[in-house]
């Protein structure tokens, strides 16, 4: 598509819609910022003070294989996108569009720096309906 030189498309001269696909970038900036800044030191009030859990690896980020089975017995695997991120200008303002499935691998050690345990917790829907502060459908967990 040809664009003009305020980066719209030329065929959308009256400004009313124009999206640009930013998922390769928020998905390295996401998976970035939770692997550096997913860290939490449990408080003195916990069974276990000084214990810290530790966002150690992300997947589901990117898209997944899925198959599925016809009435005549043949099975088709299709990638289903599991993440979509946009910028997009409608009538003069942005707005940014975004969707992320995303499954966080954590490893929690005990305060006495020895003993871990580990898990996974799936979020299944992380998009822009949702509010500050409001909390996340956790879908699978381990």
């Amino acid at each position: 598509t040809s664009t003009t030189p305020n980066k719209t498309s030329a065929w959308n001269k009256a400004g009313t819609w124009e999206e640009r696909d930013v998922t390769p970038w928020a998905l390295a900036s996401l998976e970035q910022t939770l692997l550096e800044k997913g860290q939490y030191t449990l408080p003195p009030s916990s069974p276990d003070p000084n214990a810290t859990v530790k966002v150690t690896k992300i997947t589901k980020l990117t898209s997944q294989p899925s198959s599925s089975s016809s009435a005549s017995g043949t099975t088709t695997t299709t990638t289903q996108p599991q993440s979509h991120a946009s910028v997009a200008t409608v009538r003069g303002k942005k707005r940014y569009i975004f969707e992320f499935t995303v499954c966080l691998h954590w490893t929690l050690t005990f305060g006495n720096g020895v003993d871990e345990c580990h898990g996974t917790l799936t979020f299944d829907d992380i998009d822009g309906t949702h509010e500050m502060g409001e909390g996340y459908d956790i879908g699978e967990f381990t």
